[in-house]
């Protein structure tokens, strides 16, 4: 997930820095993925954390 939002981001740097403009529209996806990427990557850390916890309490 990570390289799919890193990989999107260097195509729009690279549009971007080709002709100087940048689109709403690319915005807007890297809103998208900045934001679902954030979402997973704290479900994972909300799980290890209860899976950590669990496990101290044995």
């Amino acid at each position: 997930m990570l390289s799919n939002a890193t990989n999107s981001l260097n195509q729009i740097a690279k549009r971007v820095n080709q002709t100087g403009i940048i689109y709403r529209d690319d915005i807007e996806d890297m809103k998208k993925s900045i934001e679902k990427f954030s979402k997973e990557l704290w479900d994972i850390h909300s799980l290890l954390l209860k899976r950590t916890k669990e496990v101290s309490e044995d």
